[in-house]
């Protein structure tokens, strides 16, 4: 129950506060100097493909790190292990 209504309830709660979020958090506006999605995304999908080289490089785990930063309830770890997921499956498919 706990996992089927943590996503519902954070929009609902966000819906019923008013509360917005910036598309991209300040934070990586600063880093990058820019506020460009773009470089944001291609900058998270190079991060993403140097995390999965090294683990696999280190005869390691990507589930691992999904795991763990799900635990912690971090976005970017939800949304790796969804997406080990679909290529894990598309790939099982062929």
């Amino acid at each position: 129950a706990l996992v089927v209504g943590v996503a519902p309830g954070a929009f609902l709660s966000m819906t019923l506060s008013g509360a917005r979020r910036r598309p991209i958090s300040p934070i990586w506006t600063r880093a990058l100097g820019t506020s460009s999605p773009s470089l944001r995304y291609a900058m998270a999908f190079g991060a993403g493909f140097l995390m999965l080289f090294g683990a696999r490089l280190a005869d390691g785990c990507t589930s691992g790190h999904g795991l763990s930063g799900m635990a912690q309830m971090a976005v970017s770890s939800t949304i790796a292990v969804t997406f080990m997921f679909a290529g894990g499956i598309a790939a099982a498919t062929l």
